[in-house]
């Protein structure tokens, strides 16, 4: 179980600098601070590059933007450089100082946010620390169970989400069991404008996929995404957009050469944050790997057909909501070491187009709550 505030607090600073779907893990907990301390004022630290999702998380009164990036070029620079990379850190440091937090919260388990807290010197500190000498502490039992299982080695062993583990180091007991995110209103019409101008508005399920991923290793091949939205198309009626970033363009580009179709297009690159938000809004379901927009789904009240390859483990990372079906490989080498490449991903044979288009079936298909009755013929999935 874990350990909840002893006392209310009236002014919380939650450490995120992070990549977006972690902000996105840190939803519940921020909320959850909120049940716990109504009246609190909650500012969230974040790196500049992912500062605009938290307009969409509820419950935060105030943004602070760190530009890490800046950081890097002056300090790229040497000599003059480093003196204002320096004068940057040493005036945000004050001005964090001046706002007198009484509870400090790190969800970045990195050891520059552990001696930023230690900086700051708040009354109540949880989660990341850093001693006396600026070494990262692990005196959270939370961070020292997180540390345990990061290791490649001890993984297997782990059965709680990072979600939680997130949420019980920061004392949080009362809180959502889903991610949160809400969609501005102006997303939600480009959204409907997006699929007007592709014509995409007709009969038939509205399927969005996710080809892209973080590691090389983690990422679907393009023969079998191109496989898929052939299934769907041409047996369910589904109509199919690809989500992604820009620089996963050229990857949807692949899988349209492969497989053409009206009903087939790509949103990669045409959207912000929010607006993908808004188009994952009007979606039956969302079929991706372990990534951002998975949990953006999952926030967004989207079931997700998850496909968790190479590193990634559900049990970790999963889509923290009800309702959501993932297919994790039973390999013995599953779930990889993150810091290495594969040359032989055995682990993206194991899953087949026909078994993901099967499986988004069932759940456009599934009434939620029922989702313990359905089963796979072992003509699809060999147990």
């Amino acid at each position: 179980m874990c350990g909840s505030l002893e006392k209310k607090v009236n002014n919380i600073l939650v450490v995120a600098i992070t990549r977006l779907g972690d902000m996105l893990q840190s939803s519940p907990t921020i909320a959850g601070l909120k049940a716990h301390n109504p009246d609190a004022r909650i500012t969230v630290l974040i790196e500049k590059q992912f500062a605009k999702i938290c307009s969409g998380i509820p419950a935060i009164d105030e943004v602070y933007v760190i530009d890490l990036s800046y950081v890097c070029r002056c300090l790229h620079r040497e000599r003059d450089g480093i003196v204002e990379a320096f004068r940057y850190l040493d005036e945000m440091l004050a001005d964090l100082r001046e706002r007198k937090f009484d509870c400090c919260i790190n969800m970045s388990n990195s050891s520059y946010t552990a001696l930023l807290l230690k900086m700051l010197d708040a009354k109540i500190n949880t989660g990341w620390l850093a001693d006396a000498e600026g070494f990262r502490l692990m005196a959270d039992p939370w961070a020292m169970l997180f540390s345990a299982f990061v290791y490649h080695q001890n993984r297997d062993y782990n059965c709680l989400n990072l979600v939680d583990i997130f949420r019980c180091a920061a004392g949080v007991t009362k809180h959502p069991r889903h991610l949160c995110y809400n969609v501005s209103p102006s997303s939600r019409v480009f959204a409907e404008q997006f699929l007007q101008e592709h014509r995409l508005t007709g009969p038939g399920p509205l399927i969005c996929i996710q080809a892209g991923a973080s590691q090389g290793k983690r990422q679907w091949g393009v023969a079998r995404f191109s496989r898929l939205a052939q299934i769907l198309v041409e047996q369910m009626n589904a109509r199919v957009i690809f989500t992604g970033s820009p620089d996963e363009k050229d990857l949807i580009e692949q899988i349209l050469k492969s497989y053409s179709n009206p009903r087939v297009v790509s949103a990669a690159g045409k959207t912000n944050f929010d607006q993908l938000g808004g188009i994952l809004e009007r979606a039956g379901v969302l079929i991706t790997g372990d990534t951002g927009p998975m949990h953006l789904a999952v926030a967004s009240g989207t079931p997700v057909v998850a496909l968790f390859l190479a590193s990634a483990l559900c049990f970790e990372t999963g889509p923290y909501s009800e309702g959501n079906f993932v297919l994790q490989t039973q390999i013995s080498c599953s779930p990889c070491n993150p810091n290495y490449p594969c040359s032989r991903p055995d682990c993206h044979a194991q899953i087949s187009p026909e078994l993901v288009a099967y499986v988004a079936q069932l759940r456009l298909t599934t009434a939620r709550g029922e989702e313990g009755s359905v089963s796979i013929p072992a003509a699809v999935a060999d147990p």
